[in-house]
C-alpha cells in the first residue's frame, strides 16, 4: 500500500484516529511511509524524546502551551490532543460553539436591501442606456442613408 502523503513510496506506519462523519464516530486508519510519517506526526530533539508538530507551521506541543496559541489553522488537527482540552475549557464542554448571530433590525435589513435593490436597478439601466444609445446611433445612421437616398447620392 502507498504513503497517503506522497503517494510515492511504500506504506510501513499507521495513523488511527476517531473522526465525526454525520453524528457518527467512525474509526479511519491512514497509511504512511516512514518519512513522511516522522515529518508529519515525530520530531527528534536533543533529548532524544518524540513530540507532536504541525507540518504546515511547526509549532509543537510544548510551544503551544506556553504560548497558548495556535500557529496556523491546522495546528488544531495535528496538535487535537493539547489543543482541544485547552479550547474546550475556555469555551465552555456544554455548548459548541456556532459563531456569531448577525444583530440587526428591521429597519437595517430593509435599508439593506433598499440598497442593494438600487445598485441591481443601476446596472439595468446603465446597460438599458447603452442599448438606447447604440439604436440611436443605428437610427441617426439609417436616417442620414434616406437624406442621401433622397439627394440621389445612394443607390
Amino acid at each position: 500500500m502507498l504513503c497517503c502523503e506522497c503517494k510515492k513510496n511504500q506504506a510501513s506506519k499507521t495513523y488511527e484516529r476517531m473522526k465525526s462523519v454525520d453524528k457518527k464516530t467512525v474509526k479511519t486508519t491512514e497509511y504512511y511511509c516512514l518519512d513522511c510519517y516522522h515529518r508529519l506526526f515525530i520530531t527528534v530533539d536533543s533529548g532524544g524524546a518524540g513530540r507532536t508538530v504541525c507540518p504546515s507551521c511547526g509549532m509543537t506541543v510544548a510551544a503551544f502551551k506556553q504560548k497558548k496559541l495556535v500557529g496556523c489553522a491546522k495546528c488544531y488537527f495535528y496538535l487535537s490532543e493539547a489543543v482541544l482540552p485547552v479550547v474546550l475549557k475556555m469555551q465552555g464542554a456544554a455548548e459548541a460553539h456556532c459563531g456569531k448571530e448577525e444583530i440587526a433590525d428591521e429597519r437595517e435589513k430593509l435599508v439593506k436591501r433598499a440598497h442593494e435593490v438600487q445598485i441591481l436597478y443601476d446596472k439595468k439601466k446603465g446597460k438599458e442606456d447603452a442599448a438606447a444609445k447604440l439604436y440611436q446611433k443605428e437610427i441617426a445612421a439609417l436616417r442620414a442613408d434616406i437624406a442621401a437616398m433622397k439627394k440621389g447620392e445612394l443607390s
